[in-house]
């Protein structure tokens, strides 16, 4: 549900890329009962730029992410992980991964829910070493634990802060910050 005075959200009457619908066809094939869906997402951009998407979610089974990982960079050619976001739900977190390949162009989105109390999910950065700094900053500032993480600490805060601050729940403190 949109807030009042929210413009409406885009939606593609276009379909999407062959290639990215084949793409979703082999990871669901490849990765049958371990993700819940892989799918081409629709361009919202058409003539302004080529969009190649695909989305694939697993849901709150982590098991499966490393093997997935793995295959997209070796069987697929996805040699980049270009972003890694953590979205505070209140009630759950969840965790994007943007992996992109140079010779397709096209970006894969992996999704995982985590529990929101004790955020943990496999890392990234044995597949992709661009993925060690972006889950720091998720560690740092969101709390998600990436398990077998080769350096998990703080990036951009002191160690001794105390909490995460992109939390909804996160109080700043007013009197005593020594910023």
């Amino acid at each position: 549900m949109l807030p009042p005075g929210a413009p409406p959200v885009p939606v593609s009457t276009l379909p999407p890329a062959p290639e990215c619908v084949e793409l979703a066809a082999r990871i669901e094939e490849a990765f049958k009962g371990k993700v819940k869906a892989a799918k081409a997402m629709n361009p919202l951009n058409p003539g302004i730029q080529k969009e190649l998407n695909v989305f694939v979610d697993v849901a709150t089974d982590h098991k499966a992410l490393p093997d997935l990982w793995r295959w997209l960079r070796d069987k697929e050619g996805f040699d980049h992980c270009s972003l890694v976001v953590a979205i505070d739900h209140m009630d759950r977190i969840e965790v994007k991964h943007l992996l992109f390949s140079y010779t397709s162009h096209i970006t894969v989105e992996t999704s995982a829910t985590l529990d929101r109390i004790d955020p943990l999910m496999p890392s990234a950065s044995l597949a992709w070493r661009g993925a060690n700094w972006l889950e720091r900053e998720q560690f740092d500032l969101m709390g998600v634990k990436f398990v077998d993480h080769p350096d998990l600490r703080r990036v951009l805060l002191p160690d001794d802060w105390i909490g995460h601050p992109l939390r909804k729940d996160y109080e700043f403190r007013q009197a005593g910050e020594w910023w």
